[in-house]
């Protein structure tokens, strides 16, 4: 558990920094979206099952921090609210997907 823990929070960090670092091309930033919509979830899962919806609010922070330029430049809005609604629908998808791989286990497991 607590290695699950730790590289949780090790890939959550990289994720953060990832998307920083996408931040200054445009091209880059939609791949930082597409990053932290795939790492965050199964980060959050990796530290605890429980909480894997927190990846859902905590990428839309991130986003909102990180891009707040472009959400707020009249010509970009549109397209960066388009990608983060996007990326919010793919992670609440990741976590599904997650949850329900789980479930498949546990059942599994418990026919064995």
């Amino acid at each position: 558990m607590k290695k699950n823990v730790i590289l949780g929070v090790i890939a959550i960090l990289l994720t953060v920094a990832a998307c920083y670092v996408a931040y200054y091309r445009f091209w880059a930033a939609l791949v930082g979206f597409g990053i932290s919509a795939v790492v965050l979830p199964i980060a959050f899962h990796n530290v605890t099952r429980r909480f894997a919806w927190l990846s859902v609010p905590f990428a839309a922070v991130l986003d909102l921090v990180l891009y707040w330029p472009d959400f707020s430049y009249y010509e970009s809005r549109g397209l960066f609210v388009l990608a983060a609604l996007v990326q919010l629908a793919v992670i609440a998808g990741v976590v599904l997907l997650l949850k329900f791989v789980d479930k498949r286990e546990d059942t599994d497991a418990q026919r064995d």
